[in-house]
């Protein structure tokens, strides 16, 4: 690693319909700034329109200025095709204009790499599209034809999240491990009178566990212990000492890792240290076993180790004690890193051991979560085992995994899978990446929705139906009964588009219910009563009087 980092310059391309995408894509890599520049010894910028200093000449020219520094263009597609780039420009978009740029560039001049994603589109719009989204369906169709640029489809954000994540890393450790081999070959040795020499020095160096490095260091080390000062030998050796000792294991031995102290005084002499590998492990896997606390360098030594060419997370998730087996499935969570499948390391084998009976419950939820960001559709047997096990623990989790690997594939199949599975806890976060867009989804799937077991859920799928004047009375009327006061005020919201009349009194009844009695002595008076949902309905409706607007404008009362 180098002390100063490499500026990487990417472009970010796309028409205005998708800006929930690009603040995504620059939070993705403000973290990847924070948590891996230091280690990586790469620093990400990311660049686009919003970025472009305001200047004489031709918007879309000045643009094309940024574009052309930067080595990766990501560009995004949704519904919108753009407005073209000038009065006399041949290009209909500037997107056009910008990805035709870089592909000519590429063609040239071997740069600048370049990604696609294409958000889904659902297919009712695409019966009857506009002009605009015929623009785009015809580049995704050339893009497939043409087979010179690898593209990738998404939902929603939160896909896109882990797509954007994933390319920026694989590029950058695309770019360090070609840094890498270029200084290996440089740096080996060429005239063929010195090959004789290497090769009987390295026959006669013997195996060791702690690495040639470290033995020498012992012995050193010894030597100074014997010497009588009290300066022969500091903190620092005495940490590099403790990491030797933890470098070694056996069966049977306690499974220890070096403590942070330790672990942070190695990392400040890293630059003067002469360490094997077996050491350098050793401090990875104490940065791993505390992933969580954050109070030991990790990236850094992953990146000493080749750990993400050699997807070394994935190992630490099935070896060790189940606490680091969890902190490894975090941090490959964070990464995206996928798991290190091979011929004698089947995907199922770190399933096997993740799932196991009697696996530690802290493993699963893990295991879970990095699922829910990285699993595929063949994981789904082992999560619906999980699923149907009604563990308290890991039901939640393995739902909402189970969920959102479906959502990979589509909206429609997830909300299924959401239906079928009858959560009762389903994040605000997930329902509303399920739901968002609704223009997509068909009224049969939001009406399934009335009935589920999540209050979120019913809250939504209400609200939508009313929005596009499709609710049922009936089913609004049985919807005032609801035990969330919340869905109780969707459902009156919906019956006064529909004309129904509510009085104050009435609408009180129904929103506020007394509290039981047992729950008054327990000092839960108030609490789930609906009070503040009767509350903020007060506070609309008397917007609306005085003002003429308001959230409840379809509502009609009489008081």
């Amino acid at each position: 690693m180098t002390d100063t980092r490499k500026i990487i310059r990417v472009f970010l391309a796309s028409p205005g319909d998708l800006q929930d995408e690009r603040r995504t894509a620059k939070a993705v890599v403000e973290e990847f700034n924070k948590l891996w520049a230091d280690a990586m010894g790469y620093h990400v910028e990311l660049i686009g329109w919003e970025d472009t200093i305001s200047q004489y000449g031709r918007p879309q020219g000045i643009i094309n200025q940024d574009l052309e520094r930067c080595e990766l263009v990501i560009g995004m597609m949704w519904k919108r095709w753009g407005t073209p780039p000038g009065k006399t420009n041949t290009f209909t978009s500037g997107f056009e204009e910008e990805f035709e740029t870089s592909i000519a560039s590429r063609r040239t001049k071997g740069r600048p790499e370049m990604a696609l994603f294409f958000k889904d589109i659902d297919k009712e719009l695409l019966r009857d599209p506009g002009e605009e989204l015929k623009k785009v369906v015809a580049f995704k169709e050339r893009i497939i034809a043409e087979k010179e640029i690898f593209f990738e489809p998404f939902g929603g954000v939160g896909d896109f999240e882990g797509k954007i994540r994933s390319c920026i890393t694989a590029y950058i450790q695309k770019l360090r491990a070609a840094e890498t081999e270029k200084i290996a070959s440089e740096t080996q040795a060429t005239p063929t009178e010195a090959k004789p020499a290497v090769e009987a020095d390295s026959k006669s160096k013997k195996t060791t566990p702690l690495s040639p490095q470290g033995t020498a260091f012992l012995r050193e080390f010894i030597i100074s212990t014997e010497e009588d000062s009290s300066d022969a030998y500091g903190p620092v050796e005495v940490a590099r000492f403790r990491l030797l000792a933890s470098a070694l294991s056996k069966q049977g031995n306690d499974d220890n890792t070096i403590g942070a102290h330790d672990a942070n005084l190695l990392y400040g002499s890293r630059l003067s240290l002469d360490l094997g590998d077996s050491e350098k492990r050793s401090l990875l896997a104490a940065g791993i076993s505390h992933y969580s606390s954050e109070n030991i360098p990790l990236w850094f030594w992953y990146a000493a180790v080749e750990g993400f060419r050699r997807k070394l997370l994935g190992f630490y998730s099935v070896f060790g004690q189940p606490r680091r087996q969890a902190e490894a499935l975090e941090a490959m969570r964070l990464t995206h890193e996928s798991l290190p499948v091979s011929k004698d390391f089947e995907r199922n084998v770190f399933l096997d051991d993740w799932f196991a009976e009697g696996a530690d419950e802290t493993l699963k939820v893990a295991a879970l979560s990095y699922l829910a960001d990285c699993g595929v559709i063949e994981d789904l047997p082992y999560l619906k085992k999980e699923f149907d096990l009604g563990n308290y623990q890991t039901r939640s989790a393995s739902g909402n995994a189970i969920v959102r690997i479906n959502l990979r594939q589509g909206k429609t199949q997830a909300i299924a899978a959401l239906y079928d599975l009858q959560l009762d806890s389903i994040g605000d976060e997930l329902v509303e990446e399920l739901f968002s867009n609704a223009d997509q989804l068909a009224e049969s799937v939001l009406v399934g929705g009335l009935s589920h077991r999540s209050k979120s859920v019913r809250q939504t799928t209400l609200r939508l139906l009313k929005e596009r004047g499709k609710i049922d009375p009936q089913q609004a009327e049985q919807l005032l009964g609801d035990s969330d006061a919340d869905v109780r005020y969707e459902a009156i919201s919906a019956l006064t588009a529909l004309g129904r009349v509510f009085t104050n009194e009435q609408v009180k009844s129904l929103l506020v219910r007394p509290t039981s009695a047992s729950a008054s002595l327990l000092g839960f008076s108030g609490i789930n009563t609906g009070e503040a949902v009767w509350t903020k309905f007060r506070q609309a409706t008397i917007l609306e009087v005085g003002f003429g607007t308001g959230g409840l404008s379809c509502c009609r009362f009489n008081f």
